[in-house]
């Protein structure tokens, strides 16, 4: 009886020091999770935890290491749902930060496009304002006072919202001849009646599941402009584009 009773303890005691390696084991590599850019395992950490806790243990499989792991997730995830009382806030001090991946908050390609636009339109009205106030001092026989350039970029930008990180030098408006409108555009494309059509059409198709290759994009746009005046303006732009691009390689 006394046999059996030492023999259950001593699995016992085998089990719990398992297990407390298991959730060590378990542990480093949610570490490395949480501080990771991704939020997930590096590539490689797993297999090599496991070599390295074979030499000290070598009753550990990975199957082991995957099932504590995925155990010491869920406990870590019950943990962070209770809410926080005066028992449990130094427990969530101690928990490591979770870096979540993806673009920062404000930095989408609406966003970037709308800065871009402002920035656009601040130029252009602060060279206004500033050929405006040069000829009002050239007619009275002065000169523009000193700063005023600089107080009045702070002005515009301060009121179209941008932030303290766009800097706009006296220089871009200074070097300007005359107040030009500038446009974030370049050339207009031929093709630019055609392209609501054909966006429509590639949308419908990505919304039946058959989304169109880029070969297949320039087909459907050369069927669309096929046998209608827009096909020779495109041709005639294309030859003069060509004789144009020869022309300055030869000079180059």
């Amino acid at each position: 009886m006394a046999s059996s009773e030492l023999s259950e303890s001593l699995k016992a005691a085998s089990r719990e020091l398992r297990n407390r390696f298991l959730e060590q084991v378990a542990a480093k590599i949610y570490c490395a999770a949480s501080s990771s850019k991704n939020g997930k395992v590096p590539w490689g950490f797993s297999a090599k935890i496991l070599r390295e806790s074979r030499e000290q243990e070598p009753w550990v499989t990975k199957n082991m290491v995957s099932f504590a792991y995925k155990k010491y997730c869920k406990r870590k995830l019950l943990e962070d749902t209770q809410p926080i009382n005066n028992n449990n806030l130094n427990s969530c001090e101690e928990r490591p930060v979770t870096r979540t991946g993806g673009r920062p908050k404000g930095s989408t390609l609406l966003q970037k496009h709308h800065q871009k636009q402002t920035i656009v339109a601040a130029k252009n009205e602060i060279a206004t304002l500033y050929f405006e106030e040069k000829n009002r001092c050239k007619e009275i026989g002065e000169i523009v006072p000193n700063g005023w350039l600089k107080q009045t970029i702070e002005r515009v930008c301060k009121q179209r919202g941008l932030s303290d990180s766009v800097k706009i030098p006296l220089s871009t408006i200074r070097n300007r001849r005359q107040p030009i409108v500038l446009t974030e555009h370049g050339f207009c494309s031929p093709m630019t009646p055609v392209e609501p059509h054909l966006v429509t059409l590639i949308c419908a198709m990505a919304q039946i599941r058959r989304c169109l290759r880029a070969s297949e994009c320039i087909g459907l746009a050369n069927d669309l402009i096929k046998g209608m005046p827009l096909e020779i303006e495109i041709i005639e732009w294309k030859i003069v584009d060509l004789i144009r691009t020869k022309i300055c390689t030869r000079k180059e």
